[in-house]
């Protein structure tokens, strides 16, 4: 964990050996602007406390807890705290390589892609599951019940909220 310089907003990053191409995000008390930028990674981000201002091609949405935001591939978003406030986020990030791999298990060779029409996603038990993931592995679960959960979580993406 880290303290972001200039204000006490704490973060943890890791990289999972257990799974290749994933990454876990985490910020507390987070109250900076984040200008315009783009990951090279599809995004899935839930705030835990308070609300974040996030920004897209697609317009300017309201992240509070109970909602997921999803950023695809090289799609370019800002991010901002209302003044005064802050708020706590987790994030979990997956390559290019391994969002294939999870495409290819669940709809097979032909899909090689996944977009969504809005970047909010209002789907409790979706959101449930991405905070459980984000927990139990920090927590250190095996490699396979990290992987059996990533597999359910990303399904019920795909299946109910993916335009593919």
């Amino acid at each position: 964990m880290r303290l972001s310089p200039g204000n006490s907003t704490l973060i943890q990053y890791s990289r999972q050996s257990s799974i290749e191409g994933l990454e876990l995000y985490r910020s507390l008390h987070d109250t900076r602007f984040v200008s315009r930028h783009v990951h090279e990674l599809l995004c899935l981000t839930i705030a835990e406390s308070g609300v974040r201002i996030c920004e897209t091609r697609k317009g300017r949405d309201i992240l509070t807890p109970g909602i997921v935001f999803v950023s695809s591939f090289s799609e370019a978003h800002s991010s901002a705290v209302p003044t005064g406030q802050s708020y706590a986020c987790r994030s979990l990030r997956l390559t290019p390589a391994l969002t294939n791999r999870l495409l290819r298990f669940l709809k097979g060779p032909s899909l090689n892609s996944i977009g969504f029409s809005q970047p909010l996603i209002d789907d409790a038990e979706l959101y449930g599951k991405i905070l459980n993931f984000h927990v139990a592995t920090y927590q250190n679960p095996s490699s396979l019940e990290q992987e059996c959960r990533l597999f359910d979580l990303f399904s019920d993406l795909l299946l109910r909220h993916a335009d593919c």
